[in-house]
């Protein structure tokens, strides 16, 4: 960021002690070490881990004590709403002053928070730049760039992203200072967002999306994050100073009071808000073409990923439960990785696996298929998501199975083939079928695990239902967001009932009840 120097320094160095009388959340180590917890945007973490360490030394000579900076990294309008929702913070160093009214408004910050500091609490500024790859392909050199049909733009997600605003902001920058009429600066701004290819929810994650995994031909950005890419790949990228650009004031914030306790929303609150919603309200709502594509993408995705995973779950079962062999033990434990890993975790891997960089991807690019950022990678997570359950149904079922059933049928000329779909099949169908039901209503409200891999593109329909009520809930618009929650809320509950009577008739057949 430009103008870190001594008072950017004294400041953050002034909030950070203010910030140890006024809250009650730091915590004491038994050494008598202070913590305190700064909830920050994606582009800081380089900067605070080297401040952190200055501030950290110069506190203790100060004061005698020693204290621990505990930092939080993510979309600085997610990191506001989790702070909202209960994320222990002490200090709020965001990118958008909309950001920290947003829990001002909650009572966790003190009213007048911006007066408290100088330079209405902004301790540094930046500006918005491009990076593009070396010797600039596109020949990009201005905003006007951007709309043409042939490049792809790279830019966080303005719902979850301070970063993405300030980037908005600059874009229409100039396009109010180039279009004197309204409805050409519109034009202006559909036609760029039109370009941009794919939205993650913060900027580190557009970053990651340009630089490691080859996406995009240009990325908007903060200076600082261009500066830090151009550092760790020298030779790679090119910074192109736009013709009209932003001053961007980053603010901080002392968190006075924190929620003690999360308090999980209870089905009934859902029903409320949704409420508050006219019934051709809610009609209309649901049928707008990005929630609409949003179901049809989660709902077909969900039942493709459902499909494949019945057929690969099968077949994992039975050789899991007919056949011995070497490590067998070890693929039986694999089966609850997806349980065991966080599904964020299994969506960032995937996507570096089915980039066109990546280990899979890059091979499966040669033949002209694309993965990752596709309807296709959606599959792929729900398939990695979803196959346990399948697995896990049909495994007991095979286990407790008659083998004199299959001798029989053998016995009486019965090929394979026949002896599979005749007697063993139908033992298997309820099983299976429980199996597919788990599996796609785990799918159609999955969001970790497709969020990294999706895209999250509405002009390539990448966006899932989970993303669309994390962007309604971006807009602070909770109303809507329980709306589309609650048509969620109804397919998941019919598809769990599905199950529930599958299972009911299962243990009918077996005299079970």
């Amino acid at each position: 960021m430009r103008n870190i120097h001594k008072y950017t320094a004294a400041m953050l160095s002034a909030v950070m002690v203010v910030s140890l009388f006024l809250t009650g959340c730091s915590g004491k180590k038994d050494d008598g070490t202070v913590t305190i917890t700064n909830v920050s945007y994606d582009p800081t973490r380089e900067f605070y881990e080297k401040y952190n360490k200055i501030f950290e030394s110069y506190y203790e000579s100060e004061h005698g004590k020693r204290i621990n900076v505990i930092q939080s990294h993510g979309g600085s309008g997610a990191q506001a709403r989790s702070v909202v929702e209960g994320c222990n913070a002490d200090v709020v160093t965001l990118a958008l002053e909309h950001d920290i009214d947003l829990i001002q408004n909650t009572g966790l910050i003190e009213k007048g928070w911006i007066d408290e500091f100088p330079k209405s609490s902004a301790p540094y500024t930046s500006t918005i730049v491009f990076l593009v790859r070396k010797g600039n392909p596109k020949h990009i050199s201005d905003w006007d760039d951007l709309v043409k049909k042939n490049v792809d733009v790279i830019t966080p997600d303005p719902k979850s992203s301070g970063g993405a605003c300030w980037n908005f902001l600059a874009a229409l920058s100039y396009a109010k200072t180039n279009y004197d009429s309204q409805k050409e600066q519109k034009t202006f701004m559909r036609k760029l967002y039109e370009n941009v290819t794919i939205m993650d929810s913060g900027a580190r994650g557009s970053t990651t999306t340009f630089v490691e995994n080859g996406q995009g031909d240009v990325l908007i950005a903060w200076e600082n994050e261009a500066l830090t890419t151009m550092d760790s790949y020298p030779g790679k990228y090119e910074i192109v100073n736009p013709s009209v650009s932003i001053l961007a004031q980053p603010s901080v914030g002392i968190v006075v009071t924190m929620l003690s306790v999360i308090v999980l929303i209870p089905l009934a609150s859902v029903l409320v808000y949704s409420l508050k919603i006219s019934p051709g309200d809610f009609v209309a709502l649901i049928m707008k073409e990005n929630v609409r594509n949003a179901f049809i993408t989660s709902i077909t995705s969900s039942f493709i990923a459902a499909i494949i995973n019945v057929v690969f779950g099968l077949i994992v079962a039975w050789t899991l439960v007919k056949y011995d062999f070497p490590g067998k033990w070890l693929l039986d434990g694999l089966i609850e990785l997806p349980f065991a890993l966080p599904t964020a975790v299994a969506g960032i891997t995937l996507s570096k696996l089915y980039s066109g960089t990546g280990f899979f991807g890059k091979g499966l690019s040669k033949l002209g298929i694309d993965v990752a950022y596709t309807q296709a990678g959606i599959v792929v997570a729900l398939v990695f998501v979803g196959i346990p359950f399948v697995i896990r149904a049909v495994q007991p079922v095979l286990e407790k199975m008659d083998n004199t059933y299959e001798e029989a049928a053998y016995m009486l000329g019965a090929t394979p083939s026949k002896t599979f779909f005749k007697v063993i099949l139908p033992e298997l169908r309820p099983a299976l079928l429980t199996g597919f039901g788990l599996a796609f209503a785990r799918g159609i409200g999955e969001y970790g695990s497709v969020i990294y891999i999706s895209g999250n593109s509405a002009k390539h329909r990448t966006q899932v239902v989970s993303y669309v009520i994390m962007q309604k809930l971006g807009y602070i618009d909770y109303a809507s967001a329980t709306a589309i929650a609650l048509v969620m809320l109804v397919i998941s509950f019919l598809l769990l009932l599905f199950v529930n009577i599958v299972q009911v008739k299962q243990s009918q057949r077996t005299n079970l009840l």
